[in-house]
């Protein structure tokens, strides 16, 4: 099994271990937090003295966005750097059929059933509709697309219910994210809204002041069983347990995302 570490800034690698074989650099799910050059520089400075390896994160991308992976991409070229990319975004993956990058299905791009509120009826439901909560939902036609555009990586969600696989058509593995599942997200931003300037922050473009990356916003509910957390313009759930998950052994890599309770504040809604 793989260990690895996400991180969307460089003072994260503050997290880092040596059981770390595998450094996640960027993020999933917001434009405004995509590294800078010079970020990406000093990051691979550090997993090539420690003979690291690294996955890219690219998230969900206009022609602006694109641009700014292009510069990214083009520096790992130039280092020689054997990097997977993380693609969330079928723009981006075109693009990155231009460069030396393993190419890795996102989460965003993996359908996966994450409403807490399943457990409410999940031991009630018949063994065929456990499993369809269970499962990805990835057809057969869509894993020959897959296997074509020669992706051979799936990264998922570690779902409250647990995780059926399936049968699949070929040879593929796949990563669980942990702790967080992410529920949802939007190119809007609720943080910015609430701790900046609500009209503005909920139009796009809007001004962005990075307050995400130093606090979230834990919400409760009557009706939700367990708490979530709005990061940024995502929402996530914790779910510690990886154990059953595990079992099956496709799940080959595991990627750690240092605790919002760790850094910053919270909020209780």
């Amino acid at each position: 099994m793989e260990s690895c570490i996400l991180i969307t800034r460089l003072d994260l690698l503050n997290y880092w271990k040596k059981d770390y074989k595998r450094v996640y650099f960027g993020s999933e799910f917001c434009s405004h937090l995509i590294p800078e050059k010079e970020d990406l520089n000093m990051l691979l400075d550090f997993v090539q003295k420690r003979d690291l390896s690294l996955s890219l994160v690219s998230g969900y991308a206009t022609n602006r966005e694109i641009k700014k992976y292009e510069g990214l991409l083009e520096i790992l070229i130039k280092r020689k750097i054997n990097a997977e990319l993380i693609i969330n975004d079928w723009g981006v993956f075109e693009l990155s059929r231009n460069f030396a990058v393993i190419p890795v299905l996102g989460r965003l791009l993996t359908r996966q059933k994450k409403d807490p509120q399943i457990l409410k009826i999940f031991n009630k439901l018949p063994a065929i509709t456990k499993k369809r909560y269970q499962a990805i939902a990835l057809n057969e036609n869509f894993y020959e697309f897959l296997k074509e555009k020669g992706i051979k990586r799936i990264e998922i969600d570690n779902l409250f219910q647990g995780i059926d696989l399936g049968d699949m058509g070929y040879d593929l593995s796949f990563s669980l994210y942990t702790p967080y599942a992410y529920l949802t997200t939007t190119r809007l931003c609720p943080s910015n809204a609430i701790n900046n300037r609500p009209a503005k922050a909920l139009k796009i473009p809007f001004t962005c002041t990075k307050d995400c990356q130093d606090r979230h916003i834990v919400i409760r509910h009557v009706n939700m069983p367990y708490l979530l957390i709005l990061k940024g313009n995502t929402i996530f759930y914790r779910q510690d347990s990886i154990d059953e998950a595990c079992k099956d052994k496709r799940i080959d890599r595991l990627i750690f995302q240092p605790s919002f309770a760790e850094k910053g504040k919270g909020q209780c809604f």
